[in-house]
């Protein structure tokens, strides 16, 4: 409103000082002069409007944009983070704005993320260590059959009983 008042006072003291600056012969010229200053006054107030209009909004979308742009980027190395193994890497909290739920879905989907790999990777060790019970009480017995077989064979048991 204020910048509205502003152009439109500025608008109307050009006009008067064309006026001023002007002759009139006869009463309608002095009427005729007075409509096109009104007219062009009216032009200015519009036109100042319109660039007033164009430069807020230029500054404004400038820092709307640089903000998410921001965000973006923060949001862009968090995921490079992730995908270079780094599962720990979380985005840092900041006030309140249009991103904050985003940064909370990342750095959940970042925590559950590390849970399921440190899962997968105990349920791997324990898949490891039960094949290596598996098959160290596969190989004890089956030492234990081929010992005696090859006694047997050699003749190292000769009753009938250690048969």
């Amino acid at each position: 409103m204020a910048v509205y008042l502003l152009v439109s006072l500025l608008a109307d003291r050009i006009s008067w000082l064309w006026l001023l600056q002007q002759r009139f012969t006869s009463m309608a010229d002095l009427e005729h002069a007075m409509r096109r200053a009104e007219t062009v006054s009216r032009w200015v107030t519009l036109g100042g409007l319109a660039a007033t209009l164009v430069i807020v909004n230029q500054f404004l979308a400038r820092g709307v944009l640089k903000k998410i742009e921001g965000s973006m980027n923060e949001l862009s190395a968090g995921l490079r983070h992730l995908r270079e193994g780094e599962l720990d890497f979380r985005l840092p909290d900041r006030q309140a704005d249009e991103f904050s739920a985003v940064r909370a879905d990342f750095n959940a989907t970042a925590q559950r993320l590390q849970q399921l790999v440190e899962s997968e990777r105990q349920s791997e060790k324990n898949r490891q260590e039960l094949l290596a019970g598996i098959s160290h009480d596969l190989r004890s017995p089956l030492t234990a059959i081929r010992a005696y077989a090859e006694g047997l064979l050699d003749g190292v048991a000769q009753t009938d009983e250690s048969r």
